[in-house]
């Protein structure tokens, strides 16, 4: 006979609101791209289809191995209950705090760009110029 173990549901309703949390802060780093970089329809779309299918095998994995591949509507419920509780508290401050660090990176990009693009134009011309010295002399 099947018994129903309360504290072992308790605990996967737990685990699957904090998988919803996981899947907002992860659909987060998504719309901080977005806001620092512009990108196109086609893009958008495309990175929405993958962020929705990493989603959905996650939760396939997750309902596996929980409940050996039942669906059951509290699990479905606590992930969206978690998504829904970190994008209304604390989601603005996730999706600053990630802006601020892509725009980061991408300031040290363009430095690093710029200062091998000098150094590469420095070089050149040092072997620009030997190479004139040696045709001259020849």
């Amino acid at each position: 006979m099947w018994e129903i173990d309360v504290a072992e549901q308790t605990v996967s309703f737990f685990i699957s609101l904090a998988l919803g949390g996981f899947f907002c802060l992860f659909y987060d780093l998504f719309r901080a791209a977005r806001r620092v970089h512009t990108f196109t329809f086609l893009w958008v779309f495309v990175s929405d289809i993958l962020f929705f299918a990493v989603c959905a095998v996650v939760t396939f994995c997750f309902l596996l191995s929980l409940t050996e591949g039942v669906i059951r509507g509290y699990f479905i419920f606590g992930i969206l209950l978690g998504f829904s509780a970190v994008f209304f508290s604390i989601s603005r401050f996730s999706l600053k705090g990630l802006t601020a660090v892509l725009r980061a990176i991408i300031a040290l990009k363009r430095r690093i760009k710029n200062f091998c693009g000098r150094k590469n134009t420095q070089i050149k011309k040092f072997f620009k110029n030997k190479r004139e010295k040696r045709l001259k002399k020849a």
